[in-house]
């Protein structure tokens, strides 16, 4: 018999909160742990934080497996949509709106689970829309600096899912280094589209895809050039994972450079 979740509207709350954090990552970590604790407690400051802490590891210690996880979930959405006010409902949609922003990006479960929400309760979006058609859509002089964002979304948010405001400012530091012509508005608007796309799929096909059409794109000293950038996009943290290697040497070799090759200056990539 799977485990009960208590009727208590915090407990069910608490289970929302936690199924976002965890959404498009089985691990927990201490940080997202106590950004729900501290989420819960804003909403319910008459109660000790110890207290909400407590309701919320309670919730995490039911262990609940992926199917009874989201039929608890289904269930805790149709309650709450009898038993919250509108108002209610739009700031349960705001706190799990940040939650799922808090590393950077919205990943496509997030959002699934922020559609949801908005439609079963009936309120407005949250700005969280299904991006318009599909990547292989994106044509022109620019395709290149679009695989390029996409592949820096990867290294920067995929090998330790963290998208940080310093990592973002440098991919915009990036892409505007090899198109110098655009506007700022147009480079925030590259990463915002490689950001869609990362959300909807980040998997190992995607990243092959803007690999292989990058080697054709480029030529030998672009392509190093990029991967120049790519390394230090992985140091920008002052740790250079083992997961972050093993991505730079799969780039090595599919793109034909060396570690030390000579990869010109920025100029080069124009």
């Amino acid at each position: 018999m799977p485990p009960v979740l208590s009727e208590r509207p915090l407990s069910q709350l608490a289970l929302l909160y936690l199924t976002m954090a965890q959404r498009d990552d089985a691990d927990l970590r201490s940080t997202e742990l106590d950004a729900v604790v501290d989420t819960l407690h804003s909403r319910h400051f008459n109660l000790d934080r110890s207290a909400v802490r407590q309701v919320v590891l309670d919730v995490l210690g039911l262990r609940l497996d992926a199917a009874e996880r989201e039929q608890a979930v289904r269930a805790v959405i149709d309650v709450l949509n009898d038993r919250l006010s509108v108002r209610q409902k739009q700031a349960v949609l705001h706190d799990l709106l940040q939650i799922a922003r808090s590393d950077g990006v919205v990943l496509r479960g997030e959002e699934e689970l922020l559609r949801t929400l908005t439609e079963t309760w009936n309120v407005p979006a949250l700005g969280v829309d299904a991006p318009e058609g599909d990547e292989d859509e994106t044509e022109g002089a620019l395709r290149p600096l679009y695989d390029l964002a996409f592949l820096y979304l990867v290294l920067a948010h995929g090998t330790d899912r963290e998208f940080s405001d310093d990592e973002r400012q440098l991919l915009l530091r990036k892409l505007r280094e090899w198109q110098p012509a655009l506007t700022e508005q147009q480079v925030s608007d590259v990463l915002e589209e490689a950001v869609a796309r990362y959300a909807r799929r980040a998997d190992a096909d995607a990243v092959r895809t803007a690999v292989d059409a990058l080697k054709t794109a480029l030529p030998a000293e672009q392509r190093m050039a990029a991967l120049h950038d790519l390394t230090q996009i992985a140091n920008a943290d002052g740790v250079f994972l083992d997961s972050e290697e093993d991505l730079i040497n799969e780039l090595m070799t599919a793109w034909d450079v060396g570690p030390y090759a000579a990869y010109g200056r920025h100029g080069s990539k124009e």
